[in-house]
């Protein structure tokens, strides 16, 4: 005998119903993708926070087939840590994006970019809650306001720098290594020796041992196009010794353009290896803004060739590109010591006849005569160096004419900026630009007991550099984020003396930045005192400079480039807002949809 209760099917059934009509989909919600930003951002700040500050402890990386790496430093960690979550790793890619650009300027600032972006976008998503009825005030609204406070403390930031000097370096390179005396000491006599100009390289020694070495060379901020062309593995670059150089001035994005690539590249390469006389091979450089391989018919057969070949087989071609995205002017200036004839675009075909009748433009016939020359050529992803460039030297082995010139004209014109005092942006780039023509280099051979050690102290070394570099041409000011510090509690000062409803939007937007900025502050003094606040108000007060965590005073050493705390700010106010600015996710597909 079967018994129903109907009641409970009926509710069965109901249940069943609605189940069916809910609708599943990959798409996240804006809370739901609020919640996990700030939880995910909340763990990458515990995470770094470990590693933060002179006290901060090494973390451990193991890496399958390869020794574990111990470092502290931030972006290096940053780069290995993984989620399951798509949202998860969605926000911990835009902070490794943005954080990336900070570490080449300015040596890595990740550790406190992510402790200081978690903390700010929390309280931006907490505002923006307790904001949402009010009229006129939008995610859009706050996220403008933000830029325009972010922009405000940059200026405050900028107004506080000094020129920078050899002690400065030492007490630079001692905060960037978290005190290493012995690597700070050798960075202040690299700069004693060769003066504040000098462009400093850090390489890994094979030996075992750390030394340096002198190069005279001009180096230009664009790599290699394609990792096949490395033949140097140990360096991870293409060294090509007496290469003929070739400076094309507009992209390689026309049939015409194409031809004059592909008739170098026949001649120099294709046509010795089609009669198998490799002897005969011309080493070869090729340099563009960009390069389309469609107008090439050579390039990606050169280019397969190269990947099946082993590295010490290479070294015949190098091709640097995105030239663009460099300063022009220094490109010029290399192509001229070079003596690289400039190949161009023509919109008027009458000129270019007349220039080809003078000789100073070219043909398909001459075009491989349009090269220049040096010593060597070094690309690594990043950069190039170009070694004793042809028109640098007179035979004597004084500097020649040309260069001369250029260098009197370039310190001349920062002369001229610097007395109108208001051009940080042109004497930047005319400082590096002057750097890059004076050539001064130095290549530090970073040697340890064991692979980890010599790492290790490569990682801390490379920030030191970067750091005491961008403080030669922008300026020194103080460290441990003490430049955001003031500058953002100024600011908030500012709009909290105005008491007008019209300005209250950004005094909640500059509190918010100030608060952060005293909460990374208070992490860092809490690993030598309980109770940091008093410490905070004398470093802000009567020393204006933050304290030195290892010496416990005020001793005005903790010393950084000045824009490192104006790359903070920029970079933080891209993280922040580029979340801010999302209300909904949209996933890969529905069956990962955990949200």
């Amino acid at each position: 005998k079967i018994i129903f209760n109907y009641n409970l099917i009926h509710d069965i059934i109901n249940i069943i119903k609605e189940e069916n009509l809910m609708i599943y989909s990959n798409i996240i919600e804006k809370k739901s993708l609020r919640d996990t930003q700030i939880q995910t951002m909340d763990e990458l700040k515990n995470y770094l926070s470990k590693s933060f500050g002179p006290y901060g402890s090494n973390t451990v990386i193991n890496t399958n087939g390869a020794l574990p790496r111990y470092t502290k430093d931030g972006h290096t960690i940053l780069s290995k840590i993984q989620f399951a979550g798509e949202i998860e790793n969605s926000v911990l890619a835009d902070i490794q994006e943005e954080t990336r650009t900070q570490a080449i300027k300015v040596g890595d600032s990740t550790t406190s970019i992510t402790i200081l972006s978690a903390i700010i976008f929390k309280a931006l998503a907490k505002y923006e809650e307790d904001v949402e009825s009010e009229p006129g005030i939008t995610p859009a609204t706050i996220v403008d306001t933000f830029k325009e406070i972010a922009d405000e403390i940059c200026e405050v930031i900028k107004s506080n720098g000094r020129p920078a000097t050899i002690d400065d370096v030492y007490h630079i390179a001692l905060t960037s290594t978290n005190g290493n005396t012995k690597l700070a000491n050798m960075l202040k006599d690299v700069y004693t020796e060769f003066g504040l100009d000098v462009y400093i390289d850090v390489k890994a020694s094979m030996n075992g041992t750390t030394y340096l070495k002198e190069i005279n060379g001009m180096t230009m901020d664009c790599g290699f196009l394609d990792p096949t062309l490395i033949n140097d593995t140990s360096k991870n670059s293409c060294v090509i010794r007496n290469p003929k150089i070739y400076a094309f001035k507009d992209p390689i994005d026309t049939m015409e353009m194409g031809l004059f690539l592909d008739s170098i590249l026949y001649s120099n390469i294709v046509k010795p290896l089609n009669e198998k006389k490799t002897e005969n091979m011309i080493p070869t450089i090729i340099m563009a803004p960009r390069i389309s391989r469609d107008y090439s018919s050579y390039i990606d057969s050169l280019m397969q060739l190269m990947a099946n070949a082993s590295a010490a087989n290479r070294g015949w071609l190098n091709i640097i590109t995105d030239i663009a995205s460099c300063d022009m002017e220094q490109y010029e200036d290399i192509c001229d010591l070079c003596g690289c004839k400039p190949i161009k675009k023509y919109l008027d075909p009458e000129i270019q006849k007349e220039d080809i009748k003078n000789g100073i433009a070219p043909t398909p016939d001459n075009v491989t005569d349009f090269c220049g020359s040096a010593e060597m050529v070094s690309s690594d992803a990043n950069k190039t160096t170009f070694v004793t460039p042809k028109n640098m030297y007179k035979e004597d082995g004084s500097y020649s004419e040309l260069f001369n010139q250029r260098i009197d004209y370039l310190e001349k014109q920062i002369s001229k900026l610097e007395v109108e005092g208001n051009n940080t942006t042109d004497i930047y780039t005319l400082k590096k630009r002057l750097n890059s023509l004076k050539g001064k280099m130095v290549e530090i051979f970073v040697g340890g007991v064991s692979v980890a050690d010599r790492d290790a102290e490569r990682d801390l070394l490379e920030d030191a550099v970067l750091n005491c570099r961008s403080a030669t041409i922008n300026g020194v000011g103080y460290g441990a984020n003490f430049e955001g510090l003031r500058a953002s509690n100024e600011v908030f000062k500012k709009y909290n003396s105005i008491k007008s409803d019209d300005t209250d939007h950004k005094r909640k937007i500059a509190q918010i930045i100030s608060d952060a900025y005293f909460d990374i502050t208070d992490l860092l003094y809490s690993s030598i005192v309980s109770d940091t606040s008093d410490l905070i108000v004398r470093s802000l007060g009567e020393y204006q400079c933050p304290m030195n965590i290892v010496t416990k005073k005020f001793d005005k050493s903790v010393l950084s480039s000045i824009d490192t705390d104006v790359c903070t700010i920029n970079t933080i106010s891209k993280i922040v807002t580029i979340m801010a600015t999302a209300n909904q996710f949209i996933l890969s597909t529905v069956n990962i949809n955990k949200y």
